[in-house]
């Protein structure tokens, strides 16, 4: 049985997500070197022409991905912002474009220091995702325990590990659904959001398969979902040990220096991702 990871790349006019798929597909093979890498992307053209594109099993181009495009304030620190746009369609469609039997999609802003995801693959499950989560810095994480005060619990979409079964194509075929009615949605969960989010569009349909209450549909990812935010900053990358400078509570603008080891991190800081990687 044919199993991978996915990474899903599409360019705006500020931040590279294809260099960042790059620099995530090899972090992947260092760590799971038998591991087999996918790529999704509009700029095919762009990969071939600028990186090493080998480092792809298969290159599937993403023209035909569907085409939402979110105005959104993004951070690079407590004192830096600004609007952008970007595309952040075309999730619920890699059930029907992986390569793979057994899949592990998973956003490019994300950086392995381990192996512990490959505990996903010949899962009992269908589906994995993340619920747990823990922020690095000295703050809570009640911002992701639900999509709104009033709302359901929320699921990450950062990482999905899914099989090619019944199961996760009547899921995925219910996000599609979801983000072609995401006004409707958006309303009826009062998540109140002026723009499409994969997490929430994950939310509501892991909160549907569950009947409308708490239930197992979806399983749990091995460990937990370790993040820093956008006003946060990835500082330094030295093999396993990544070093953040992560805000202080109610000192903004002040930063105090943190370090991890063997950790996986979710790096919402882009920018700042970008500055370290080759």
């Amino acid at each position: 049985m044919s199993k991978g990871f996915l990474l899903i790349a599409q360019n705006n006019g500020s931040n590279d997500y294809v260099k960042q798929a790059v620099y995530c597909a090899n972090r992947i093979k260092q760590f799971c070197p038998s591991a087999s890498v996918s790529i999704i992307t509009n700029s095919v053209r762009y990969l071939t022409d600028n990186f090493q594109q080998d480092i792809f099993e298969h290159v599937i181009d993403g023209i035909n991905l569907p085409k939402i495009v979110n105005n959104r304030i993004m951070f690079d620190g407590a004192l830096s912002n600004k609007t952008v746009q970007w595309n952040n369609v075309g999730r619920d469609l890699a059930y029907e474009l992986t390569p793979y039997e057994e899949t592990i999609l998973l956003d490019t802003d994300y950086i392995f220091c381990n192996n512990l995801l490959e505990k996903c693959f010949n899962s009992v499950d269908d589906i994995l995702m993340y619920k747990k989560s823990e922020y690095l810095g000295s703050t809570g994480t009640e911002e992701f325990d639900r999509c709104a005060d009033t709302s359901i619990d929320f699921y990450w979409a950062t990482i999905i590990y899914f099989k090619k079964t019944q199961k996760a194509k009547v899921f995925f075929n219910l996000v599609k659904h979801i983000r072609e009615n995401w006004i409707y949605y958006n309303n009826l969960y009062q998540i109140n959001s002026p723009n499409f989010r994969n997490d929430y569009a994950f939310s509501i349909a892991v909160h549907t398969m569950n009947s409308m209450s708490q239930g197992n549909y979806v399983g749990e990812l091995p460990g937990k979902m370790y993040y820093i935010k956008d006003q946060d900053f990835l500082e330094k990358i030295n093999d396993q040990i990544l070093t953040f400078l992560v805000g202080k509570k109610d000192h903004l603008g002040e930063y105090t220096i943190l370090t991890t080891q063997d950790l996986n991190v979710h790096v919402l800081n882009k920018s700042s991702l970008e500055r370290h990687i080759e």
